[in-house]
């Protein structure tokens, strides 16, 4: 039922996201509306060669003003639904906004998220992408009330695949619990319209107190597998199909599937 719900309002994103950009386009002629659709298959597929479409990594450049994306799945080691939604905004230069929407195991409903990044590098001028960014998350690996999250993150083409790479330290507000991720992934462009390549994140903990209330924290999960996007007008639809683990103290480590499919645009 939850993987349905999330599907649903992956569905219901798309379709609006894909509503707002035909709404914005007025082409007064036929050669401004050819125009005006390469230009949009140009950005979304710019953006998504550096990972803005990613269930699993944060790009580390944000490309045009701003972008919004959804994700929902099914997480077969945690035997649930996955749900995430997330919007950027350019608010001045390296300035970036974020703000969204996240499914909350834990607490079984869809809480928010925030932040901001400082891109400090971009490959066009320092030959490499980068930025930092602070924000807050409805849930971390040991944090079920909230974490704030500290990141760095990275990416370069190689040739014509494009790498990225994240460092993540997350903490509870008083700090009695930490977690740290790695998140890696590659890219490559088949044509102007197909991207395929490689998506995972390793999420370890870092000190956490005894249980509390019976409640027993993750010592790690992680999720890795092939992803793969489509840019259809001025709208990208990503796939990711693969593998996920968790570990429990005393339970040992549940592993299964992971199936995340999400669509996304940029303006």
């Amino acid at each position: 039922m939850r993987a349905q719900i999330a599907a649903a309002i992956v569905f219901t994103a798309a379709s609006s996201a894909s509503y707002v950009c035909a709404a914005d386009v007025s082409p007064d002629s036929p050669t401004d509306e050819h125009s005006a659709e390469a230009a949009s298959q140009g950005s979304i597929a710019e953006a998504a060669g550096r990972g803005a479409f990613l269930a699993g990594s944060q790009a580390a450049s944000l490309e045009g003003s701003a972008m919004v994306a959804g994700f929902g799945g099914y997480d077969g080691a945690r035997r649930t639904a996955t749900f995430e939604s997330r919007a950027e905004l350019r608010v001045w230069g390296p300035v970036v906004v974020s703000g969204g929407a996240l499914y909350s195991d834990s607490a079984g409903r869809v809480r928010p998220s925030v932040g901001v990044r400082i891109e400090a590098l971009r490959e066009r001028r320092h030959g490499v992408d980068g930025s930092i960014g602070l924000f807050y998350r409805p849930e971390g690996l040991t944090e079920p009330e909230g974490e704030i999250e500290m990141l760095a993150a990275f990416g370069a083409h190689l040739g014509r695949t494009y790498f990225l790479g994240n460092l993540v330290y997350g903490q509870d507000a008083d700090g009695h619990e930490r977690d740290g991720e790695l998140r890696a992934s590659a890219i490559r462009p088949l044509g102007t319209r197909f991207l395929v390549g490689l998506d995972g994140r390793l999420r370890g903990n870092l000190g956490a107190p005894p249980p509390i209330w019976g409640r027993v924290e993750p010592t790690f999960d992680a999720f890795a597998g092939p992803a793969a996007s489509v840019g259809l007008g001025p709208v990208a639809l990503a796939a990711e199909i693969g593998g996920a683990a968790v570990q429990l103290p005393r339970a040992g480590t549940a592993y299964g599937a992971l199936v995340v499919l999400g669509a996304g645009t940029v303006f």
